[in-house]
């Protein structure tokens, strides 16, 4: 078993670079002796961090889910808007957000395609996140007399459900980016109406 390794700075170096290799050459095409080479160190010394380009690639991932996460916590903590908006501009920021990084870095996609299959835990924990963040929305309309909901994390979960659609990347070729969020607007208002009314 390979020590584990307390300084990140060659981590942050190696995950740069593989980052960069995968967004011009794709994730298939890359290995791990160009990631190195990139690195200016060994092959060997590349194994110190990551066991394979598999691992590399979940700590990517992880990185692209962790600021898709905050920027929706960011969506949350506000209070300036409705508990009703803030749902709506949750699925609406993160359809854009997809949608961008689809549109902008799509040989990344290959490497999100292999996370996903090889790491369920790291998508898990994503979905995780998001359908506590809903949890906690619905508590807030709840709470603000918006919404009568006796089960927010059951109703969070028909959230997820029904809005699939404009958060994975799988879907991002379907539509020009202003149908997807007339469509994602359309189904926030069902959604609304249901949760106002439960």
């Amino acid at each position: 078993m390979r020590p584990r390794h307390t300084d990140s700075q060659p981590r942050e170096r190696i995950l740069a670079a593989a980052g960069k290799r995968f967004r011009e050459f794709g994730y298939g095409k890359t290995t791990m002796a160009e990631i190195a080479t990139d690195c200016a160190m060994s092959p060997a010394n590349l194994y110190r961090y990551f066991k394979n380009k598999h691992d590399i690639g979940a700590a990517l991932a992880s990185q692209y889910l962790a600021r898709k996460e905050s920027m929706l916590r960011d969506i949350v903590d506000r209070r300036d808007m409705t508990a009703a908006a803030r749902i709506e501009a949750l699925v609406l920021e993160s359809l854009r957000y997809t949608h961008s990084q689809w549109s902008t870095t799509p040989r990344i996609y290959a490497l999100i395609d292999d996370v996903s299959k090889r790491r369920r835990d790291i998508v898990g924990h994503h979905t995780k996140a998001r359908r506590t963040l809903l949890v906690e929305l619905i508590h807030q309309g709840n709470a603000g007399g918006e919404f009568t909901v006796a089960n927010p994390a059951r109703a969070a979960d028909a959230v997820l459900a029904a809005t699939v659609l404009f958060d994975h990347p799988d879907f991002m070729d379907s539509f020009p980016l202003d149908l997807f969020e007339t469509k994602a607007r359309d189904v926030c208002r069902l959604l609304l109406a249901g949760l106002h009314g439960h």
